[in-house]
């Protein structure tokens, strides 16, 4: 026995010394630092330097006193960190976070106040083993896997509220994804829920984040198959909201499906995704929820509305030179709208741009887009902007 003791207390450290220590982690710091100038002939929504709608009246008959109007701005700069580990030789762990200056002006507010400040964008980590990932943090929705193409639309995503779908958000996703050429896939996510209970003011403490009432996670999903040129997918997103109402508080279902297509036959790429959904709008839909109101506007009801859309685009890369081609639209049903609520939406997109070097990249686009009202005037408006971007690893210049 003492013997045996003595052979075994003398290959375990030979052991535990073969065992392969785990690669150090690697850091990577990225950047594009955007400036645009941005020409409005109407007034749009939410913001001047990143319309993604038209407001109610804007050039339609005399048009809005606000009509008009020409900005210059660098707040769509945005700074990622992205941290890398091997740990054995199937398994990887990774991090990304990302900020852009996009803060204090969402939805346009608080009003009077130019310098921005900085807004968390993606903060995950994940875990990878063979073919399955594991993602926790702040990620873009699994239901929209690409964005149309904009160098003047980082911050709020080319045609949001007028057939394009996204969002990035708290979750908690598994993803995997077969070996090959030609390859099936997944991504299931648990999702916070995008809106319902009540607003809470804004204090230095945040109030009750949108649809913690629900106290159950919203549920995405998407499956792809792809080779090295094509991809198709199937999504689907469901979740339930809390809303307080005179009469006690009630919950409010939220669903969407959806396909998307991605073909690259270079020098040409397609693009685009169509949806179906009802109360998505924390999916940057005009289909929100409908409240009714008694004489003294006490909530009594809120129900779901509904709307279809999407986009497609057509991209041509020839050298340094690229042009976009994109159009997009989302249709509610007018009559279950609230008076003066925007059910409709259609926008049409161009863009040339040249990228002389891989550190730099000027664009000029033009936007036009068209919100109808139900019983209001349409609101117009035609943007023009000129952008450049400065590219410092490219690894985070989605």
């Amino acid at each position: 026995m003492r013997y045996f003791l003595t052979f075994l207390c003398s290959i375990i450290p030979t052991a535990v010394m073969a065992e392969p220590p785990a690669d150090p982690p690697t850091l990577k710091i990225g950047a594009v630092i955007a400036g645009n100038m941005v020409f409005n002939s109407g007034t749009p929504t939410p913001t001047f330097d990143v319309p993604a709608g038209a407001a109610l009246g804007s050039l339609d008959g005399d048009g809005l006193p606000s009509d008009g109007g020409l900005t210059l701005t660098a707040r769509q700069t945005k700074i990622g960190l992205s941290l890398f580990q091997r740990i054995d030789e199937n398994t990887t762990a990774s991090g990304v976070t990302e900020i852009d200056f996009f803060g204090f002006h969402e939805n346009a507010g608080p009003g009077a106040v130019i310098q921005s400040t900085p807004r968390l964008r993606l903060a995950y980590g994940a875990l990878k083993h063979g073919a399955f990932e594991l993602r926790g943090g702040q990620d873009w929705s699994v239901v929209s896997p690409r964005t149309p193409t904009s160098a003047g639309h980082m911050s709020v995503v080319l045609h949001s509220f007028g057939g394009a779908i996204w969002n990035r958000l708290p979750q908690l996703t598994l993803r995997g994804q077969s070996a090959g050429d030609s390859s099936f896939g997944f991504a299931l996510s648990a999702v916070r829920s995008h809106s319902g209970d009540a607003a809470a003011a804004i204090t230095r403490f945040e109030g009750p984040e949108p649809g913690t009432s629900s106290q159950i996670p919203g549920g995405q999903a998407r499956v792809f198959w792809k080779n090295a040129n094509l991809e198709f997918g199937l999504a689907g997103h469901f979740a339930t909201e809390k809303y307080t109402t005179l009469t006690g508080d009630i919950s409010v279902p939220s669903w969407l499906g959806s396909a998307d297509v991605f073909a690259n036959f270079a020098p040409v790429a397609v693009a685009g995704q169509g949806y179906c959904g009802e109360n998505i709008n924390g999916l940057f839909s005009r289909a929100g929820v409908k409240r009714t109101v008694d004489t003294n506007d006490a909530v009594t009801d809120v129900e779901g509305l509904g709307a279809c859309g999407g986009w497609l685009e057509v991209k041509v890369t020839v050298g340094p030179v690229s042009a976009v081609a994109s159009g997009s639209g989302e249709f509610g049903d007018e009559d279950t709208y609230g008076a003066n609520a925007a059910y409709q939406q259609w926008d049409a997109f161009g863009a040339v741009a040249l990228r002389p070097w891989k550190p730099f990249e000027v664009s000029l686009e033009y936007l036009r887009t068209t919100t109808s009202y139900k019983g209001a005037a349409t609101g117009i408006n035609d943007s023009v902007s000129l952008n450049t971007r400065f590219f410092f690893d490219g690894a985070i210049a989605k």
